[in-house]
């Protein structure tokens, strides 16, 4: 169940849990093309305006080789536009590494929260601008409901209190990074003292390669 809209820029797919904006491809053939490479390199972010969360990774069907993973307070300075700003900065400093990525993860946000509806909004016009400009390889910009993923991942969230899924989620992606074997975001975890931040970056990449079965494609192409 959604709607199809087509442009010069690409296709994009609605569902009730994601919003898929195709580039240089379309819902049919994006995940063959994009695994041709061997492997997929992810940008994963929770565009939260004080804790501004941000993975980039590469997978296999066996490798999780992490990339960026990092948390950024964008509240800082005066202004309206100060947040807007500050974020564009700080992509600008993984520029190299977000133009190298193949699927780009937002997490949609709630209505209720007028800043970061914006933020995720600023965040979703800088990737398409970006990406304009690049060579002209399929990608893939996605929006996920944290519902849907926590739905994907099996975590209950279900009349239980916010703090009790966050601690659920986080054991979730522990699970990931161990099977994985990915100390580095182990330790990186271990060290942080606000995790769900990080862990639903983490978390959302999962979601959609599971769902997706995308990596299984490195099966058919090998």
């Amino acid at each position: 169940m959604y709607r199809r809209y087509k442009g010069s820029k690409g296709t994009e797919k609605k569902t009730p849990g994601c919003t898929f904006y195709f580039i240089n491809c379309d819902e049919y053939t994006y995940r063959a093309k994009i695994a041709e490479k061997g492997y997929i390199t992810f940008y994963s972010t929770d565009p939260a305006a004080k804790h501004y969360a941000l993975r980039i990774e590469k997978r296999t069907l066996s490798k999780m080789e992490p990339i960026v993973w990092d948390v950024r307070n964008l509240n800082i300075g005066t202004g309206n536009l100060s947040i807007y700003e500050n974020f564009t900065s700080y992509m600008n400093e993984y520029e190299e590494e977000i133009l190298d990525a193949d699927i780009f993860i937002i997490e949609r946000q709630p209505p209720l929260n007028y800043t970061t509806v914006r933020l995720s909004q600023h965040n979703l016009s800088y990737l398409q601008i970006k990406l304009s400009g690049v060579n002209k390889r399929p990608r893939v910009i996605v929006e996920i409901d944290p519902n849907h993923t926590r739905s994907v991942l099996g975590i209950p969230a279900r009349n239980k209190k916010p703090k009790q899924v966050k601690t659920l989620s986080i054991q979730e992606y522990m699970k990931t990074l161990l099977n994985y074997g990915d100390e580095w975001s182990i330790s990186i975890l271990e060290k942080q003292g606000k995790k769900d931040y990080l862990v639903d970056t983490g978390n959302q990449i999962e979601a959609f390669c599971r769902e997706t079965e995308i990596l299984n494609f490195f099966i058919f192409s090998a």
